[in-house]
């Protein structure tokens, strides 16, 4: 039978639930003396708890609590981690930044996924990682995964760096390796003591929320006016070109206008021409006419 064990969600109760391996009992019992899921025994009978008030198979099981989850790791465990496109790499399990907490159920008690940080040299990044990507990390117990095996004997520089780090690790208990590998710690500790690291000037600096709102609402005034004034302009230019149409027209209607100015006066002046040639024959006749010597009888003188 497979060793199942539970921890409290709540954090009072410091131990955990482990199951009876003898198929004939399979009963809970609590047991405060274990608070690593790791620590406990791959086989455990109730003969073995330290509480000699349940440590029989015959004894009833305990009233257990309602809030418990079916765990098989806690913060500070070193474990194996496969991300997809990467080989198997040493990580500790930490709660996360955001949720505070290292694991994420589906519908049962028993956890999907599990929050990890990477142990690295230079920069540890954490992420979610499914169950069935993650195994306990033990030195030397043939445990340890094809794919890193591989790149050990390559001599990968930074595998055999993180392998360093994880041995030394294994070292320490659970609560000195989270003071020394966890981020979660590490930015509450940050956030606990305002010993932000001052960031360089061509970095981007902190902003506090205050300015980040006011920065928000300034461009969304400025989203705002921009579209007002868009809308205007818009109309300006249906405007402009109502006008530049009306423009158009008047100026094709004076031109229509002085053409037909044109045509009149041209008119006029054909028709006062022969008029005024005929006066000017006219004169021209009564000036000859006058000019003519008058008929008289001309009497030479002696005849």
């Amino acid at each position: 039978m497979t060793q199942r064990k539970k921890r409290s969600l709540s954090n009072e109760k410091k131990g955990l639930w482990i199951q009876c391996c003898d198929e004939n009992c399979k009963k809970w019992r609590f047991v405060k003396e274990y608070k690593d899921p790791l620590s406990v025994p791959e086989k455990w009978f109730c003969s073995e708890n330290f509480d000699k008030k349940f440590a029989s198979c015959d004894i009833p099981e305990e009233k257990a609590d309602d809030d418990l989850v079916e765990s098989e790791y806690v913060p500070g465990n070193i474990v194996w981690a496969k991300i997809t496109g990467y080989p198997w790499w040493p990580a500790i399990i930490d709660n996360c930044p955001v949720k505070k907490t290292f694991y994420e159920l589906g519908s049962s008690e028993i956890p999907l996924r599990y929050h990890v940080t990477f142990l690295e040299e230079k920069e540890n990044h954490c992420q979610w990682i499914k169950s069935d990507k993650i195994k306990p990390y033990k030195e030397d117990d043939g445990n340890q995964p094809k794919k890193a095996k591989l790149l050990q004997n390559s001599q990968s520089v930074s595998l055999c760096q993180s392998l360093e780090i994880a041995k030394l690790a294994l070292t320490l208990d659970n609560e000195k390796r989270l003071k020394k590998y966890s981020i979660s710690l590490r930015i509450d500790d940050l956030l606990k003591s305002n010993n932000i690291p001052k960031r360089r000037k061509e970095n981007v600096k902190y902003v506090s929320s205050n300015i980040k709102e006011n920065n928000v609402k300034k461009n969304l005034e400025i989203s705002t006016d921009r579209k007002e004034n868009s809308s205007q302009n818009q109309n300006n230019v249906k405007k402009n070109l109502e006008n530049s149409t009306d423009r158009k027209e008047n100026s094709s209607q004076k031109q229509n206008v002085k053409k037909t100015l044109d045509n009149t006066n041209k008119k006029e002046k054909s028709s006062q021409k022969p008029n005024v040639k005929k006066t000017l024959e006219n004169t021209n006749k009564k000036e000859k006419s006058s000019q003519k010597p008058n008929s008289s009888v001309i009497i030479h003188p002696g005849r």
